[in-house]
Formats: C-alpha cells, structure tokens, sequence
C-alpha cells in the first residue's frame, strides 16, 4: 500500500509539473506570438525595407544620370557634325566663286578670243615654308589643285567631327555604330567628290556654272556627283536619325523611371509614417521599440531555452514514472501523448518558440541601425555585444531543444500510431 501510495503521489505531483508546465507554454506561445507577429516582426520588416528603398531610389538615380549622359551625348554628336554640315552647304558657292576668279584672270591674260584654262596664272607654290612662293601655273591645273584643297577641306571637317564625336563619353551602343559605320560609308564619298569634279571639269570646263542656282550642291556637277551626294545626305539622315531615336528613348525611359521614383517614394513616405506610429504608440512606455526590437530575441530565447529545459525534466518523470501510466495520470497536448496529433506535432510546437527566437535575432543582428546609443549614434560595440548574447542563448537553447526532440522522437510507448 505504501509503495502505491507514494506511485500515486508521484503521479499527482507530475500532473501538477504537467499542468503548471502547459499554462507556462501556453502563455509563452501566445505571448510570443502576438508581440512577435504583431509587433518585432512588421517593426523589423519595416526597417530592413528602408535599406531596400534607398538602394531603388539610388538605382533609378543612376538610371536617369545614365539616361541624361545619353540626351547629351546624342545632343554633343548632333552639334559636332554641325561645321561638317556647314562646309557641305557653303562648298559649292566657295569653290565657283574660286574657279571663276582663276577663269576671269585667264582671260585678262588671252584675251576675248583665247583660250583662258590654257592661260598661266601665278598661284601660291604649294608647300612653300615658312613664307609662301609663287609658281605660274595653267588655270586648268589652278582649277584643279582648288578641287583637291576644297575637298580635302571637306574631308577635313567631316573627320574632326567624328573625332570630337568620339571623345564624348557615354556614347549608346547604337550610335557608337552609326557613327563607325558612317565615318567608312560617307568618309568614302566625300573623298570621292575630288576625282567626280575633277571628271566633271574634264567632260565640261564651265560645269562650276551649275552651282549659280541658289541652294546648289555639290551634286549639281555631275550625275556621280549628284549620286554621291545622296549617299552622304543619306548616311548624314541616318545618323542623326539614330540620335534623335536614342535621344528619344533615353527621354522616355526618364519618364518612366521619374513614374517609379514617385512610387518608391510615396510607399517610403508611407513606410516612416507607419515606424512613426510605432514609435510613438511605444513612447507612452518605459521601453522604446528600439530597445524592445533589441532586447525582444534575448527574452524570447531565454524562454524558449526555459521551456526546453522543462520539458526534459518532464520527459525524464514521464520515463521514469513509465509511459503509459504518466500519460494516463497527465495527458499532455505538447508531449507525444495519446491527446497529442503526434511526434513530429510535438517538435515542431517545441520549435516555435526557438524559431521565432532565432528569426528576431537573425533580423536585429543584420541591422546595424538598430544598435544606437541615448544620443542616436550607431554603436558597433553594442552591436557586437548583442550579437554575442544571441548567439550564446541560441546555441544553448538548440542543445536543449535537440535532446528533447530526440526524446520525443524516440517513438516510446504512449505515442499515437503512427506518430
């Protein structure tokens, strides 16, 4: 009798450990849950979306940079081939009004009746340095020679527009290209304009009188003439057609990214707006939120660890008293009992608590921000302190946890089929 008397104690007394352990876990559960949920975890959330936000707002800054870089570019291209264009529009007239000076001097030579392009005229030698000299030459050749330095004029202007083109920074891909591919195509046909005119005179001496039509062109000599200048108009289209394209999109893409910037901003506005409130919701209290989001995993592990080492206590009770007859004394809702959905059920609600524990830490500890002093400095001393204080806790709390679960897992008698 004594022996069953003192059984029956023992029963009662890990009832008793059973029932004061389920009002504990329970509160524990529900308490952290509901700060937790409700509280740490949007509040955490909220300041980890910061970083987010202002890393989107410096992208889309970097974007619109990039996009004002390519409007520039695309403006500085456009302005570079602006002399080029000139010379190309002014050349006709300069070099009729050349051609028919050399004409008229050959004439003042031979007379009404002679033939002036055979006459000589005195022109400066060319490559005369350092002061020029004079050699006599027919106006024919006088002629020709003012063709090639025209045109090499030309080619002149046309290069040291690519070159100041080239050495703009931030050129788009595609107009890089048309640039490339323009120097070769038009570069080619404004040097070819030397040997067409030069052809034209030959098939005609007073083909320069074409040009006296206001608005003439080069293309006005002759038909390669004329071909040639439509290939050079043609790639010049081209390319500032790729630059107005480019300029364009840069343009919207701004736009675009501008709509995105305002979006990111207000859901910025909105996110302080609401840290703000919970800032002050927490500032009627002694704790700030701060300081509660900082101290929130120490306290949350401690009681999981708390609740672990419990559980292992009743677990060894519930070995020794036996299985069966301890959970049939105290059914349990948290130990693998009959009552219970299983083993796995058992773990998995020990868990929670070290899992929130572990995810608040986790959280804290990867925001420097959060770790101020009174006077709002960001302390990396505390940091580290608070840091190791989670990371002490923690691994104690997981031991503790591994040989409970291990207990609940070990399948002992008193279990659900199947659990």
């Amino acid at each position: 009798m004594s022996e069953e008397s003192d059984r029956d104690r023992a029963l009662s007394a890990y009832a008793s450990e059973v029932r004061a352990f389920h009002r504990f876990f329970a509160a524990l559960l529900l308490g952290l849950a509901a700060f937790h949920l409700l509280v740490v975890a949007p509040y955490l959330r909220m300041r980890a979306g910061l970083p987010v936000i202002s890393d989107k707002l410096a992208a889309a800054r970097v974007q619109i940079k990039s996009g004002e870089d390519v409007q520039r570019a695309a403006e500085a291209v456009a302005a570079s081939l602006s002399p080029f264009r000139q010379a190309l529009v002014a050349g006709p007239e300069r070099l009729r009004k050349s051609i028919a000076e050399f004409v008229a001097r050959g004439r003042a030579v031979v007379g009404a009746t002679g033939d002036p392009f055979r006459a000589g005229v005195k022109v400066p030698k060319e490559g005369a340095q350092p002061a020029p000299e004079e050699e006599t030459i027919t106006v024919d050749e006088a002629i020709r020679r003012q063709i090639g330095k025209e045109i090499e004029s030309l080619g002149m202007a046309f290069d040291q527009a690519l070159e100041s083109a080239r050495t703009i920074k931030d050129i788009p891909h595609d107009v890089e290209t048309a640039l490339r591919e323009t120097r070769g195509a038009v570069g080619r046909d404004v040097i070819s304009l030397n040997e067409i005119l030069r052809q034209a005179f030959d098939a005609d001496p007073y083909f320069w009188k074409r040009w006296e039509r206001p608005g003439a062109t080069f293309g006005a000599a002759s038909p390669r003439a004329d071909e040639a200048m439509r290939r050079i108009e043609s790639g010049l289209r081209g390319l500032l057609k790729t630059l107005a394209t480019a300029s364009a999109q840069a343009k919207t893409q701004q736009q675009e990214i501008a709509a995105g910037v305002e979006a990111v901003r207000a859901s910025e506005v909105e996110l302080r707006e609401r840290m703000a409130k919970t800032r002050e919701v927490f500032g009627r209290l002694p704790l700030g939120i701060d300081e509660a989001a900082r101290i929130y995993p120490l306290v949350a592990v401690v009681l999981a660890l708390t609740a672990c080492v419990r559980l292992r206590r009743l677990l060894v009770l519930r070995q020794a008293l036996g299985i069966a007859a301890a959970d049939a004394a105290a059914p349990s809702w948290v130990i693998a009992s009959p009552v219970s959905p299983g083993r796995w059920w058992s773990v998995v609600l020990v868990a929670a608590p070290l899992l929130a524990a572990v995810h608040s830490a986790a959280t804290a500890g990867a925001d420097p921000g959060l770790f101020t002093t009174t006077l709002g400095d960001q302390s990396r001393g505390m940091h580290v302190g608070f840091i190791v204080g989670y990371t002490v806790l923690g691994v104690l709390a997981a031991l503790q946890f591994a040989m409970a679960a291990r207990v609940l897992l070990a399948g002992a008698a008193g279990t659900t089929p199947g659990g």
